[in-house]
């Protein structure tokens, strides 16, 4: 994990902490999308059940994503 990476990582920790959970996940979410390893993938996919954020967590287009910024699905 980068120095940046490790950043995000430690300001959804703090976050969450403070009760920012929608900010947190979003911060993962970044570090999810951003990172070319898939052990950093991983470690933010831990840490959203870890810091219990994965109610508002989703997977879209193969990358994690706040269930908020989904666009709907239009039938």
């Amino acid at each position: 994990m980068t120095k940046n990476e490790q950043q995000q990582v430690d300001l959804a920790s703090q976050l969450a902490a403070n009760g920012y959970r929608d900010q947190a996940l979003r911060a993962l979410s970044f570090v999810h999308r951003s990172t070319r390893r898939s052990a950093t993938q991983a470690a933010a996919l831990a840490l959203v059940i870890e810091l219990q954020l994965a109610d508002r967590a989703t997977m879209f287009n193969g990358c994690l994503a706040h269930v908020d910024d989904v666009p709907a699905v239009r039938s």
